[in-house]
């Protein structure tokens, strides 16, 4: 008898030792042991997405140079974003909408540069748009996304392919566009499958739901692709209720809210035709065809060729390609493989169809070989991203099957497993990546010469000083930042060149000696369209009255118009019509907190009008 017991007493963790009192400090140590390699997985982590975002951050650099050597601002960032923090000077300009979106992103930014010299304005802009793009498109390579796709040498391969194959030329170096690569790790983490169930729900602090769906309301406010993303998001709720997260969904769907009231207080114009149904079909189907398999695969700049050599067995083939891997992975697939390739087919159909239909291009999509006239990229980059997720399930579920079928020569080196994957994905795409890489870096207009005059302008504008107009070139060619004078300039049209006006429609618009009313010259316009210029008005409230002459060219009488506005809403137009003799055009506008108030002057028929002498007066 105490023979076993002593044979059992062998067995236990305490035997041999003398002093008891010993034994939480042994299972303190192996719990530090046991946080150790959790500390150093968690390193790795951080290392290993430090590395990615340098890697994808390099290589924007490399495919836009020209944003950090000789930096401009680029499209709307300076067009838009920075021109509106100079002309409000208000921090109620972060929550200003653009274009029936609200983009969290682009405002900050301009309001940070707004204290800034203008000199290191590009720099500022230019600097976050690289690391935006970078940082989102780096989410994927993160653990929490291998219940998304489990092997890592997919998602790293993934990351690069977001970053390059997928054409985001629009969105280099700029926060304006960037919205559309936040949208990757917004849908990304929509895309998690729900958690399985574990008992009683736990029940964390408040300030842990709070914290949780702040992020998700925030992610949202930064891009209105959570639009696309709220349906997943109330599944997300209603499947996660028992569990703790359904807070990251909830977020999206506060922030789904904001943009949809967002967009219906613009009043954004739709589109008035519409399109039939068998038209709109159509169109997807040569949009998936061309923009989502085509271009990520072979290149933007090459599928636009082989669809302008009407070569219709390519994008044929790039469409059976896509519905023969979504039946492989709905066939072959697990239940939750099943899963992930549908809400893959979701995410691409739903951008594809707001692409179309929301931004009028179902006309441009008529032929599976023909020419596709319109550019635009980014409107399909969501759609192509989610492509190549497809691809890299059928690779990984592919390569599972051979796995299974040879479990020991894999085993022996599971590396190469994930190495094979890897290239694979790269060799599939690698067209696409040489293709796409290159893009158009822009000009050096030599941002710093500009600088000295922004910054002046600024002061004046402050101190409510007379400020001359300033026209700054920004990239790519064709854009430029225009900031208004506080008085009207070259309105009898006396100049060698037309600026500050700028031609707008499609009008013959110059500078004329045929006809004047005042001076020498005078602007003639033949057909629909005219000249616009902007003025910067001072306090909300104030009424200013722009006055014009106008006249026909005497075959026949003309419709001339004036049409004011402060870049939003608030308008005003008058139009009259005119005959051979030159007559008088008034127009009263109040003008309103953006500051800013555009002049257009308006020829709405097709004979040719002559305008002359405009002039603008201010109530004291």
């Amino acid at each position: 008898m105490a023979k076993g017991t002593s044979d059992k007493s062998k067995n236990r963790p305490d035997a041999g030792v003398k002093n008891r009192a010993q034994i939480p400090a042994v299972s303190a140590h192996r719990t530090a042991t046991a946080e150790k390699p959790r500390s150093s997985r968690r390193g790795a982590v951080v290392w290993l997405y430090v590395g990615v975002f340098a890697a994808i951050f390099l290589l924007e650099f490399l495919r836009r140079p020209g944003a950090l050597l000789y930096p401009t601002l680029y499209f709307e960032d300076g067009v838009v974003f920075y021109r509106d923090q100079l002309l409000s000077a208000s921090i109620s300009t972060l929550f200003r909408p653009f274009n029936g979106y609200y983009l969290l992103a682009p405002r900050l930014i301009a309001f940070l540069a707004y204290f800034l010299p203008a000199r290191d304005v590009p720099y500022l802009f230019n600097v976050t748009g690289l690391g935006i793009g970078a940082a989102a498109a780096a989410a994927f390579c993160l653990p929490v996304f291998r219940q998304i796709l489990k092997s890592d040498a997919l998602r790293v391969a993934l990351c690069i392919l977001f970053a390059i194959a997928i054409d985001n030329t629009e969105s280099l170096a700029t926060t304006s566009n960037c919205f559309w690569l936040i949208g990757i790790p917004v849908i990304l983490l929509a895309m998690l499958p729900p958690a399985a169930p574990s008992g009683a729900p736990t029940s964390p602090r408040l300030w842990h739901h709070g914290t949780f769906v702040l992020a998700g309301a925030l992610l949202g406010l930064l891009t209105p692709l959570t639009v696309i993303v709220a349906p997943i998001a109330a599944w997300q709720i209603y499947r996660n209720r028992q569990s703790n997260r359904w807070q990251l969904p909830t977020g999206y769907l506060l922030a789904t809210v904001v943009q949809v009231a967002v967009y219906l207080i613009s009043a954004v114009p739709a589109d008035q035709k519409g399109s039939s149904l068998q038209a709109v079909i159509t169109a997807f189907l040569v949009a998936a065809a061309h923009r989502v398999v085509m271009s990520p695969i072979l290149g933007l700049r090459p599928s636009i060729s082989l669809m302008a050599q009407r070569v219709a067995w390519v994008p044929l083939l790039g469409l059976a390609l896509l519905e023969g891997i979504a039946f492989y992975l709905f066939l072959r697939g697990s239940r939750l493989v099943r899963l992930k390739t549908a809400l893959c087919l979701y995410i691409l159909g739903a951008n594809l169809l707001l692409s179309l239909i929301g931004k009028g291009l179902v006309p441009q999509f008529q032929q599976i070989g023909g020419d596709v006239l319109y550019g635009a990229p980014r409107y399909f980059f969501l759609s192509g991203c989610a492509f190549a997720l497809l691809v890299a399930l059928a690779i990984e579920q592919c390569a599972n099957g051979l796995f299974l079928r040879s479990p020991a020569t894999w085993s022996r080196a599971p590396w190469a497993k994930e190495l094979t994957m890897g290239l694979l994905l790269a060799a599939i795409f690698s067209p696409g990546l040489i293709a796409n890489f290159h893009c158009e870096s822009g000009e050096d207009f030599h941002w710093t010469g500009y600088g000295p005059l922004i910054d002046s302008w600024k002061q004046n504008a402050a101190r409510g000083l007379p400020a001359a107009a300033v026209v700054v070139p920004i990239n790519l060619p064709g854009w430029a930042l225009t900031l208004p004078g506080t008085s009207l300039t070259n309105g009898g049209f006396e100049e060698e060149t037309l600026g500050p006006w700028a031609i707008f429609g499609a009008a013959h618009t110059i500078v004329s000696t045929a006809q004047h009313h005042g001076g020498q010259k005078s602007l003639f316009v033949a057909g629909a369209g005219g000249a616009y210029t902007d003025l910067r008005t001072g306090t909300p409230g104030r009424k200013h009255l722009v006055t014009a002459w106008a006249r026909s060219d005497c075959s026949q009488p003309a419709s001339g118009g004036i049409w004011i506005h402060d870049g939003s809403t608030h308008q005003a137009s008058v139009t009259k019509q005119v005959g051979c003799a030159w007559e008088r055009i008034s127009l009263e506008f109040t003008s309103t907190d953006l500051h800013v108030m555009r002049i257009h002057l308006v020829n709405s028929s097709s004979s040719a009008l002559y305008w002359d002498d405009v002039m603008v007066s201010t109530e004291r």
